[in-house]
Formats: C-alpha cells, structure tokens, sequence
C-alpha cells in the first residue's frame, strides 16, 4: 500500500480516537519502501506507518491506533 494510503487510514483511526496527530519527516530509501511516524499533539502517543512490511511486522501500528487520548 502507498504511505499516503497508510497515513489517511492512521489519522482517520486516531482521530476517532480523539488524537491530533502530527507527522514527522518521511525516512526509508529514496527509491524503496518508506516509513513515517506520528505523534498525537495533545497525549504525546506515537504510531507508525510502514509501506512494506518485513514478514514479520504489520503495516500501521502504534498506540494511536489502539487507545484513547489521555488528553
């Protein structure tokens, strides 16, 4: 999946979620998969979105996702 793709499904979770998210810089390799974090501006909870996963990991994770904010 694109990271664009990931990022909308991300902020769409979290916002339910009541985060507000912030995104920081893209990193990966220029000519491959890409990866970004986030963090929720009011809670400090982070998530992650990964454009192509090993095996072993998921694809979009992180704290954001799977709780409220605190906030």
């Amino acid at each position: 999946m694109k990271l664009n793709t990931l990022k909308n499904k991300i902020s769409k979770t979290a916002n339910f979620r009541g985060h507000r998210l912030a995104w920081g810089a893209v990193f990966g390799r220029a000519n491959g998969p890409q990866s970004v974090i986030c963090r929720c501006q009011k809670c400090g909870m982070e998530g992650m979105a990964i454009e192509s996963p090993a095996p072993n990991q998921i694809n979009l994770g992180g704290e954001v996702l799977a709780l409220n904010c605190k906030a």
